[in-house]
């Protein structure tokens, strides 16, 4: 399971685009990916992706975006301590459905060995980073 910044993105997206918009930007992103166009991690595409052993953590972007969008829906956006909250919750998503789908492949004690634990300093820091961008990035789109 690589390290990329495709958590924060997602978590960022469903916080600024909503339930609906989120999860289908986040699902168009995986429609491009699996179509061959080079965006998943380390720059390939492809169906394999989709059907291999992280396919699962794409999966769980669309849901995590998608819950995401619905707690900012719900006001869950507007202070810093619910918005870390809700940005939690999003990557708790993200690791059920690809762990549970890496299992498949690895067994549940080496999906989280390899499929979250190594992960969890690192996405602990992208939900503070997106906790702190998304008032601007918030500002910005009402700007717009």
């Amino acid at each position: 399971v690589p390290i990329t910044g495709q958590t924060l993105a997602v978590l960022l997206v469903g916080a600024l685009l909503g339930s609906r918009i989120g999860a289908l930007s986040v699902a168009t992103y995986l429609a491009q990916g699996v179509m061959g166009l080079p965006v998943f991690a380390g720059g390939i595409g492809g169906p394999a992706h989709l059907i291999g052993p992280t396919g699962g953590y794409l999966l769980g972007f669309v849901v995590a975006a998608y819950l995401v969008g619905l707690l900012s829906e719900r006001g869950m956006t507007t202070r810093a301590s619910t918005t870390m909250v809700s940005m939690l919750a999003g990557m708790a998503v993200i690791y059920a459905v690809g762990a549970t789908w890496l299992a498949l492949f690895v067994g549940t004690d080496a999906a989280i060995a390899a499929g979250i634990v190594p992960f969890l300093v690192g996405d602990a820091a992208k939900i503070s980073l997106a906790t702190m961008i998304l008032p601007a990035a918030q500002n910005y789109a009402n700007r717009r």
